[in-house]
């Protein structure tokens, strides 16, 4: 069964591949993924970039990180994309 925050991930994938970080408010996140988001969205923890969360699952296997210092903007995430590994 797919997270809930699958279409996230398929927006933050389908930025071109020259988009280094990209800046969402709450309110576009939740427009993204169809639903409000709960409560706790608005704390800065909820938008670790820890795998045991389907949500950060949901960003992580698209290839995208929260930056944590901006995490501290109200309203405002930023993601930054994850440089490919190298050989």
């Amino acid at each position: 069964m797919p997270s809930r925050y699958q279409p996230l991930a398929e927006y933050l994938a389908a930025l071109p591949p020259e988009t280094a970080a990209v800046t969402l408010t709450l309110a576009e996140i939740a427009q993204i993924v169809g639903h409000p988001l709960p409560v706790g969205a608005s704390t800065h923890a909820w938008w670790g970039n820890h795998p045991a969360s389907a949500r950060a699952r949901a960003w992580l296997a698209a290839g995208w990180r929260t930056r944590p210092q901006v995490r501290q903007i109200p309203g405002q995430i930023i993601f930054v994309r994850v440089p490919p590994a190298r050989p």
